[in-house]
């Protein structure tokens, strides 16, 4: 059954009970997002049992009413290819629930009742007594048998028969396991008897409560069983106990592959955003789980991600970030799996490498040592091999040299950074004495060094991840390791799709890159203040207008950013509790000018708290009368963009109307703004 959870509103806890609702203890999915699908099947933790099961949402910590549908599908049992001998051995069932050697003998025995259970498994339900069969065989004080008294094979037989039927054999024939248990010999047999031992040994295995898994890589961080990722998606790994039938995990959104050969298993996490907690348990023949192991997990996206390629056989690797979790050198072996054959890294204290090795028995050899950011270490493989890790960039990264050997790795090094370069940067000849990579595809150690004051040898270039030797003459303290800055600028102000109304537009932004820096705004120069810019540019069209920001940086590096405006214009902007000034020009015939004794002016559409005036009119003897006014808005006035329209007009001395006016009709367009 698969429940796909659409929305949520809070976290929602989901238990499930075979038999009866569930109560508040014991294992649950937990929810914390949408989209979420549970998978219920009996590998699942908790687990979908034979039979009627319970499901329970609850929303801890408030009263809340969950609404859910469920769809689901049951294949026809006639469509099983076993489907006639499953009918067959049904057929064949003694009625006492046991299996004789003939169909329905009478004579029912453990050891082929045994066989036929384990035969039609849990898909028949044990409506025809089973185990009631089995259960009846147990003697006093222990042990099953057939006849009088109890044998290890009847009882080893029986055992695996309940374990196999799904009972919990610790709670309905305790004294039988122990009756096995005690009837064990000095040398660890049964009755010195391989095949007795066999069946004694997978009784117990079926009947005892496992112990919790080991946990041998977490995904990221070594080992451990709390840890932080910036990856979505992690792998935990780890073996599970001796007799462990399966292994279950309560995280929804989790898939789990179990080698029971081997006891590894491999569990697919798929991360939410903050704490995810993952409780992991194995489970016995009888569906019995012991004992869980929580890996709490916190998915942090702030998180840099490390990749790492190795390739046989040896490779030096630096760590450019920082770990986000605690990692040794057992930790790092325990990630690159099998393949992984030593490590080592370069003790400046003692002048030699620490190495520490895997031994063929699992375990390690040798001095574990702690791994940090800007550390190196040599790493030999069997094979090719890769890991990621989760931390943080370091940043500055200022290291300490010195005198003799270092081993030293740039996270981030500029993109034309060389060995001669590196060399320049640490000193002359006096200083450092040369520069040395291992080049795993060749197999080949590299050297770049000086003679007489020249540069010499191969100027290999200087990537992230690599780990380089460097041989100082002096020490030198508080080195900067060259950084690689990356060339970008941005439009801050207008942002996209903005409406502007006025022209030039300021445009600001950030820009970063190697100094000295030049950046225009479609052509025009702007003006740079430590990270930031701006340039004034004028709008020359209305309608749909592309700003594009450039920077070029000093080692001839360049990039863009662009965004897309409205240009709208008014005639001018006027602030609340602000004004502006202007002037506008019609135009009469010269013939009235020498009538002209007064002017009136008629306002329409004037917005609520804004105010014309006209300050000043001059007639010129070309017929020009120019009109000086101010537009003020008042505090009361509401932000936005209004229309309104002014008309002029002339009198004679008699108040009589002088015609005809040219362009006395005013419109204004203003945006009024905090």
């Amino acid at each position: 059954m698969e429940i796909l959870i659409e929305a949520v509103s809070q976290p929602i806890e989901l238990r499930i009970e075979e038999g009866e609702e569930p109560g508040y203890a014991g294992s649950y999915f937990l929810i914390n997002a949408g989209n979420t699908v549970i998978r219920l099947d009996s590998s699942s933790f908790p687990a979908l049992e034979p039979g009627i099961n319970y499901l329970k949402f609850t929303a801890p910590g408030a009263a809340s009413t969950i609404s859910y549908s469920v769809n689901f599908s049951t294949p026809l049992a006639d469509s099983h290819p076993s489907t006639s001998a499953i009918k067959y051995l049904s057929e064949a069932q003694n009625g006492d629930g046991g299996w004789g050697f003939q169909s329905r003998d009478g004579v029912s025995r453990l050891y082929f009742s045994y066989w036929a259970s384990k035969a039609l498994g849990r898909q028949v339900p044990d409506s025809t007594d089973r185990s009631g069969f089995v259960l009846g065989k147990e003697r006093a004080g222990g042990g099953f048998s057939d006849e009088d008294g109890p044998t290890v094979f009847d009882t080893a037989v029986a055992l695996l028969t309940l374990s196999e039927l799904g009972l919990d054999t610790q709670a309905v024939a305790p004294q039988s396991i122990g009756y096995l248990e005690n009837t064990r010999f000095a040398n660890h047999s049964w009755e010195n008897d391989a095949y007795l031992s066999v069946w004694a040994m997978d009784a117990l295995l079926a009947s005892g409560i496992p112990l919790a898994p080991s946990i041998i890589s977490n995904g990221g961080a070594g080992v451990g069983e709390n840890f932080s990722t910036g990856m979505r998606t992690v792998e935990i790994t780890g073996f599970a106990p001796v007799g462990a039938h399966e292994v279950r995990v309560n995280h929804p959104s989790s898939s789990v592959e179990y080698d029971r050969s081997t006891g590894r298993y491999i569990i697919s996490v798929v991360l939410a955003e903050g704490l995810n907690s993952v409780e992991v348990a194995a489970v016995n023949l009888s569906g019995v789980s012991g004992e869980s192991r929580t890996i709490n997990v916190t998915l942090d996206s702030t998180l840099s991600e490390q990749e790492f390629v190795l390739l046989p056989v040896f490779n030096r690797v630096g760590f450019a970030i920082d770990p986000a979790n605690d990692l040794d050198a057992t930790g790092l072996l325990s990630l690159l799996g099998d393949v992984a054959i030593e490590l080592q890294k370069f003790n400046t204290d003692t002048g030699v490498f620490d190495s520490i090795r895997r031994e063929e028995g699992g375990g390690f050899a040798g001095i574990n040592f702690g791994i940090s950011g800007l550390e190196t270490v040599n790493v030999t493989v069997s094979g090719n091999a890769a890991f990621g890790l989760s931390g943080r960039p370091v940043s500055p990264a200022v290291i300490d040299l010195v005198s003799g050997l270092n081993m030293i790795t740039i996270p981030n090094p500029p993109s034309d950074l060389t060995a001669f370069k590196l060399l320049d940067l640490i000193g002359d000849e006096t200083v450092v004495g040369g520069l040395q990579r291992y080049n795993p595809v060749s197999g080949r150690v590299e050297s770049a060094g000086y003679h007489r004051g020249l540069p010499i040898g191969m100027d290999f270039s200087i990537d992230r991840h690599i780990a380089y030797s460097l041989y100082m003459h002096v020490p030198l303290a508080g080195f900067d390791l060259p950084v690689n800055v990356e060339t970008s600028i941005s439009i801050q102000e207008p942002i996209a799709g903005a409406t502007v109304t006025t022209s030039p537009v300021m445009v600001t932004g950030s820009v970063s890159g190697n100094e000295p820096l030049s950046v225009d705004v479609n052509g025009v120069p702007a003006t740079l203040t430590g990270n930031t810019y701006s340039a004034s540019v004028p709008l020359t069209t209305t309608g749909m207008v592309d700003l594009t920001a450039t920077v070029l940086d000093d080692r001839g590096n360049t990039s863009r950013d662009a965004v897309t405006v409205t240009y709208d214009p008014v005639d001018y902007f006027v602030p609340v509790g602000g004004s502006v000034s202007g002037t506008r020009s019609f135009s009469a015939p010269t013939e009235l000018l020498y009538a002209i004794a007064f002017y009136t002016t008629s306002i329409t559409n004037l917005p609520e708290g804004v105010s014309f005036n006209t300050t000043n009119v001059q007639i010129f003897v070309t017929g020009e009368i120019a009109v000086d006014y101010t537009i003020a808005a008042d505090t009361t006035a509401v932000p936005g963009i209004y229309t309104f329209q002014v008309v002029y007009e002339l009198l004679d001395s008699d108040a009589n109307p002088l015609e005809p006016l040219t362009e006395n009709v005013m419109t204004f367009r203003i945006e009024i703004g905090p």
